[in-house]
């Protein structure tokens, strides 16, 4: 079919020629030209017609690009991907917050989800009423959870928070099972953080684990004067290297910290140990520690060994400045979370390493 049709083209672009051999005068910067006719009138199609065909194809494709990110975007929404989909995108996901580029109507429910999700990444006011929508969903699906799991968290509202965490686990694809756990986990032990009450502890250790749960773990022996189960705790962290992580985890509380340096052989780094002290109003045992430790927690041990009340004023404002946990986008805080509020992630909160993790905050900075 393809090469009858190109036989038709070419016989009548044959006959075209035939028809128009005659030659036309062309000048042109006083030089006369003797061009056909034939070719006269394919340039006058070709710019008449070629040139527009051509800004509108960039356009389209430029316009398809677009829609092609916005699909994406939206494919990542519905597996639960929210950052990773965006991509820092603000200008998409705004598209998508207005129902622009879904792949559901305004009034699906699933779209509701979605741009309450989309909503509270780009801080839109008109999230307090889709998030009274969702809940009034009977059948709330996993983005209509995740919606209202997240907003709960950006208002500190961690108990509601885990609640919606629980449904979300028992309806979540297998896929993300694993994740979904963790983060079911996570909330558990921060909830006992938190709060203090043990009902929350044993679901942490039932969902997950690693440093935060050792910490968590560590907190509640330490609080409740278990001498021996402190030390197994520490013992174990002290051999996975997470000493520090049972030390800035707890670092509020002078009770557990002073279990944690009592019941010794703590694997921890210098500066994380000298801060120790210092909020133990230990300054001496600090001071031994000085020469491995970086210039700043150097200050704060010289500040704690002052006895001037303008130096301990400063220690007070140098101690809240240091930050050793960043998230992936860059976002610092004094203590653990499981959630970041600036980029809506879970889990992707970590202690910081290195030379820099007790230096001047760097906001922008990736880890």
């Amino acid at each position: 079919m393809k090469f009858i049709l190109s036989v038709v083209i070419l016989i009548a672009f044959l006959v075209f020629v035939a028809q128009n051999t005659n030659y036309v005068e062309l000048k042109i910067l006083n030089l006369t030209y003797q061009v056909p006719l034939f070719l006269m009138l394919l340039l006058s199609f070709g710019v008449g017609f070629g040139l527009p065909s051509i800004y509108f194809s960039l356009k389209q494709g430029i316009i398809s690009k677009r829609l092609r990110r916005i699909s994406k975007i939206d494919e990542g929404f519905l597996r639960g991907e929210l950052t990773t989909a965006a991509g820092g995108d603000l200008v998409s996901l705004k598209i998508l917050a207005k129902g622009e580029g879904l792949k559901v109507s305004v009034d699906d429910k699933r779209g509701d989800a979605l741009r309450t999700r989309i909503g509270l990444y780009t801080r839109d006011q008109e999230v307090k009423t889709l998030i009274n929508r969702l809940k009034k969903q009977e059948d709330m699906s996993i983005n209509s959870l995740k919606a209202l799991r997240d907003e709960s968290a950006l208002r500190e509202s961690w108990e509601e928070s885990l609640e919606f965490q629980k449904k979300l686990f028992d309806i979540c694809e297998k896929w993300e099972k694993s994740t979904q756990r963790e983060i079911l986990g996570l909330l558990y032990a921060y909830c006992f953080w938190k709060s203090g009450n043990e009902i929350f502890l044993s679901g942490a250790s039932a969902y997950a684990e690693g440093p935060y749960i050792m910490a968590i773990q560590a907190r509640k022996a330490g609080l409740e004067g278990q001498e021996k189960e402190l030390r197994k705790i520490v013992e174990k962290a002290s051999s996975a290297g997470f000493g520090d992580w049972l030390i800035f985890s707890n670092l509020d509380n002078q009770r557990v910290l002073a279990g944690l340096v009592d019941v010794g052989h703590l694997n921890a780094t210098p500066e994380a140990l000298a801060l120790a002290y210092i909020k133990l109003h230990m300054p001496s045992k600090a001071q031994e520690l000085s020469q491995d430790c970086s210039e700043r927690v150097r200050l704060c041990i010289a500040l704690a060994n002052s006895h001037k009340d303008s130096d301990a004023l400063c220690l007070k404002y140098i101690l809240e400045g240091i930050k050793p946990f960043i998230c992936r986008c860059g976002r610092e805080y004094n203590f653990y979370r499981p959630f970041c509020e600036s980029c809506l992630s879970w889990d992707t909160i970590s202690l910081r390493r290195g030379e820099n993790a007790f230096g001047p905050g760097e906001g922008n900075s990736k880890v």
